[in-house]
């Protein structure tokens, strides 16, 4: 059987790579189910990584992507439902996390290891909807076989590459590296490699688009160079170093940074340990927080206080619904209780590093913040549309069910493509609250994060939607301005 192929306004050279990988995932779960379906698969109009998957009442489905990795994410979504339970389900994948990475090390082994490893390793990262892949190497030389060989292979699962550059290499040689590898999306400066001028250049005289990963690096804008960022802090992207033992999968490991990093609500395997699996999930989201809160004060993300911002609004007396420092230290420590006789190397190993993350964290922070219980989570409810009119006002609601137990309610709204200060607008609590954002704080074909803070009378509070259950917060995208005649 082979599966019906539509890609709207994409050449037929497309097809290879990420979409040839879905396809034959699907086809063999098609065999192995001895289904003959007729599918349809084509590219959409959605947001890049997005999926859809609509049943036909006779077998078979129509599979939607808003780009080639999101339809390989469809092909291979529909390939699991096939070999889980022989039937097809409606489902649309939205990512979560936008960059979901791992950072590898070549060293002497890897370096020897087989073709045929690596392209197994990436078929791994991309079933689990991994899509960065950060390999830093210290030696460059003629014909640059390993960057050669990792940089299409992750184009051929859908993955982007990144060059670390841990070691010397001029620009003149980078220029002459990034012409043989053009499957080579980002450049980053390790720790320790040298000048980064040498970088810059490279990337100014590349001769096409190639983004600097700055990490810690500072980067000016004078560079002329452009920079790899993702346009939301949280859910926080991410970059771990996976786990290389012989004779381990380390599956857990997978499915838990990169199949709930594109999607919280996804069910762990047929069989798993439950309890296990949503403590590994509530660990790696703590752990990404925790990073974050070791940030400096004016670089805290929208959800979570830096150590310095929670100090001074510790000290000011500050109402403020953020996840602190101190309540980090708790989900860390209590996650990693749960995850310590798990029954998977990987869990022991993530509880682990949650209880040594935590004690840093800790350190950090002194001895002189105190914890506090948080109080249980209301079932608050918002209508926040997908899509604004140009030249309208926009109106939002809240419901809180019982608004006794709220001090004051906020909207907080800020562009995600023009650098422009967040606006608040405060309100006392009601049981049906309308906040309206004028139609002059749009501007034409903008993206607007949007999202609730409710205050309660202790100095804390909670958000809505709940940025903590790991799911993409709201974003308003406003109407383009139409051609002028």
């Amino acid at each position: 059987m082979r599966l019906l192929i539509s890609l709207v306004a994409c050449a037929l050279s497309l097809l290879a790579g990420p979409i040839d990988f879905g396809l034959a995932e699907l086809n063999d779960a098609l065999a192995a189910r001895k289904l003959r379906w007729k599918n349809k698969a084509e590219l959409s109009v959605e947001a890049p990584e997005t999926y859809r998957i609509e049943p036909y009442s006779y077998g078979g489905a129509h599979i939607t992507g808003g780009d080639l990795r999101g339809l390989m994410y469809g092909l291979l979504e529909a390939a699991e439902q096939i070999r889980a339970t022989g039937r097809l389900a409606k489902v649309h994948g939205v990512p979560a996390t936008p960059l979901r990475g791992v950072h590898i090390a070549l060293d002497a082994r890897l370096e020897s290891a087989s073709e045929d490893f690596w392209r197994s390793y990436f078929q791994t990262l991309a079933r689990n909807r991994f899509n960065r892949i950060h390999v830093t190497l210290a030696n460059f030389a003629l014909p640059y076989r390993m960057e050669k060989l990792l940089s299409q292979l992750a184009a051929d699962y859908g993955i982007d590459f990144t060059l670390g550059i841990g070691g010397e290499i001029g620009a003149d040689e980078l220029v002459k590296l990034l012409a043989a590898c053009p499957m080579i999306r980002s450049v980053a400066v390790e720790p320790g490699a040298g000048s980064p001028d040498a970088v810059f250049a490279a990337l100014r005289n590349a001769g096409r688009r190639v983004t600097l990963d700055p990490d810690s690096l500072e980067v000016s804008v004078e560079s002329g160079v452009a920079v790899l960022r993702p346009l939301t802090l949280w859910p926080p992207s991410f970059e771990i170093t996976p786990p290389f033992d012989a004779g381990e999968d380390h599956s857990d490991f997978y499915w838990t940074w990169g199949r709930l990093g594109y999607d919280p609500k996804t069910k762990p395997p047929r069989g798993a340990n439950l309890e296990e699996y949503a403590a590994a999930g509530e660990t790696v989201l703590m752990l990404n927080a925790a990073k974050i809160a070791q940030q400096p004060y004016a670089t805290g993300s929208d959800f979570v206080a830096s150590i310095g911002e929670a100090t001074i609004s510790r000290l000011n007396h500050t109402a403020s619904a953020k996840l602190t420092p101190v309540d980090i230290v708790g989900r860390l420590e209590a996650a990693a209780a749960r995850l310590d006789r798990a029954a998977g190397v990987d869990f022991r190993a993530l509880a682990q590093t949650a209880r040594e993350d935590a004690q840093k964290l800790r350190a950090a922070i002194g001895d002189d913040a105190v914890s506090t219980k948080p109080l249980p989570r209301p079932q608050f409810s918002h209508m926040i549309p997908e899509n604004a009119p140009l030249g309208q006002p926009l109106t939002l609601t809240l419901r809180i069910p019982d608004p006794k137990i709220a001090d004051t309610v906020r909207l907080h709204y800020h562009s995600l493509s023009t650098p422009r200060p967040e606006t608040t607008i405060e309100q006392p609590p009601f049981p049906s609250m309308n906040f309206v954002i004028p139609a002059t704080e749009m501007s034409p074909g903008e993206s607007l994060l949007v999202y609730f803070e409710i205050l309660n009378h202790y100095g804390g509070g909670w958000f809505e939607p709940d940025p903590f259950a790991g799911l993409p917060m709201p974003v308003v995208n406003v109407a383009v301005a139409p051609p002028s005649q």
